[in-house]
């Protein structure tokens, strides 16, 4: 221990409030679609904050609502406004008492604790002090948290788990007994309006190894969304002068789906020239905005922000692909292809997405959403870490006024996308640098 170093004893409820401080700073740091898909808390006057409740700008896909550490309850709604319309009024026609009522949908979204042990063990605890021992603990503990969390917002978002299922995965597959406690609130499968497939087809069955996702896709599915009624509601993003707004779709795609798009650009000049292009105009939006959103690999085209997922929401052949029809609310199955792999892309736009937080560590320790806790064992030999959050994770939908259901600012894409190394995949190259 270092001369004047302050080693807090184990079990000292000030452990508590430091560390489970420092616990949802690191784990906060750490997920990459909370750094990068949630915005700031309103900095609207202390007047209208008081009727609000505190949560980040509707603006981005993850809208993450903080009312519920300080209250009572395990749920909190969420409200999604829907745009005005109508005829305008013209010259001297009277509009007294005509006015156009303001029309939203909420959703509920539940929160429970997730908790995590780490047991360092006996010859851990006599070879380092108390504050080594819990600087190495917090810093396993919060990769950890981050990683679930980035698992869970990307299945909630995504309507699905997938099956892919190695070592690094946190959430277990959809067959497991405590997959549903886990998410905390249902999964919901993407509505068959935000539902769109590679190559024109309308669900999974009718996807060829012909199918992986192209820019011309990218432009058709576009296209689709802007001409609906009720599209998306955009990101948007202010530049660091905050004297202009920029309003796009952000889309993420697993490592091979950018490996076949980026493979197809290359394939041609004239589609190279543009990829370049809109990788050029994805490094001037940066610039401009200074925003988390554009850093790393991202390119822009046609009003989309193109970036990578931490991983892959993927599913094998013979796998039962859900989506839920927005007209009836019914579930409808559709089933993968004999020697087809399917990858699953986001289209996000606001307010996709709630995270609600409550008190894990309570009144005594303080209102954190994350808590840290220590347990001493075996005659005070070893000691057992333990963190936990307060909080659930929901997609957004909203129904309209004939009983239809719509995910408010998510859409998803299915494509064929396999493995790169395998046969299919160098045959899928080939095809695609010699188009």
């Amino acid at each position: 221990m270092a001369a004047g170093e302050t080693v807090i004893a184990s079990g000292d409820p000030l452990a508590h409030t430091i560390f489970s401080v420092a616990l949802e700073a690191e784990t906060e740091k750490a997920t990459v679609f909370i750094q990068q898909m949630a915005g700031p808390i309103s900095k609207e006057d202390k007047a209208v904050m008081k009727v609000e409740k505190r949560q980040t700008t509707p603006d981005m896909p993850i809208v993450i609502i903080n009312d519920l550490t300080d209250a009572a309850g395990d749920e909190v709604t969420v409200d999604m406004f829907h745009r005005v319309s109508g005829k305008p009024f013209m010259g001297d026609r009277e509009m007294e008492g005509r006015g156009v009522g303001i029309t939203f949908d909420t959703d509920k979204v539940k929160i429970d604790q997730t908790r995590f042990p780490i047991k360092p063990g006996g010859r851990m605890t006599r070879k380092r002090t108390s504050h080594n021992l819990r600087k190495i603990a917090r810093g396993n503990m919060a990769s950890y948290f981050a990683r679930l969390n980035d698992e869970l917002i990307q299945v909630h978002m995504a309507g699905a788990r997938g099956d892919e299922n190695t070592t690094d995965w946190n959430v277990p597959l959809e067959t497991d007994e405590d997959f549903a406690s886990i998410l905390i609130n249902p999964l919901l499968p993407p509505t068959t309006n935000r539902y769109f497939v590679a190559g024109g087809n309308t669900d999974v069955a009718g996807i060829a190894n012909t199918d992986p996702l192209k820019l011309e896709d990218l432009d058709v599915i576009v296209s689709t969304l802007r001409d609906m009624p009720y599209p998306p509601a955009p990101i948007k993003v202010m530049t660091s002068k905050n004297d202009q707004e920029i309003l796009l779709w952000c889309l993420m795609v697993s490592e091979r789906v950018w490996h076949y798009i980026e493979t197809r650009a290359g394939a041609s000049r004239t589609v190279a020239d543009s990829w370049r292009q809109a990788v050029a105009m994805a490094t001037r939006r940066e610039m401009q905005t200074n925003h988390p959103l554009f850093r790393g690999d991202a390119v822009m085209w046609n009003g989309l922000l193109i970036k990578k997922m931490p991983r892959a929401i993927r599913f094998n052949a013979g796998s039962t692909v859900k989506t839920t029809n927005h007209k009836t609310g019914a579930v409808v199955n559709s089933v993968v292809p004999a020697n087809i792999t399917v990858d699953r892309s986001l289209i996000l736009g606001g307010q996709g997405l709630a995270i609600a937080r409550g008190d894990m560590a309570g009144p005594r320790l303080g209102a954190f959403p994350m808590r840290w806790t220590e347990v001493l064992r075996d005659h005070q030999n070893s000691i057992e870490i333990g963190g936990g959050q307060m909080e659930g994770k929901k997609k957004l939908r909203f129904k309209g006024t004939d009983d239809s259901v719509t995910d408010f600012g998510i859409a998803v894409i299915d494509s064929y996308a396999p493995d790169p190394q395998s046969s299919d995949g160098q045959e899928l190259r080939t095809r695609l640098k010699n188009p």
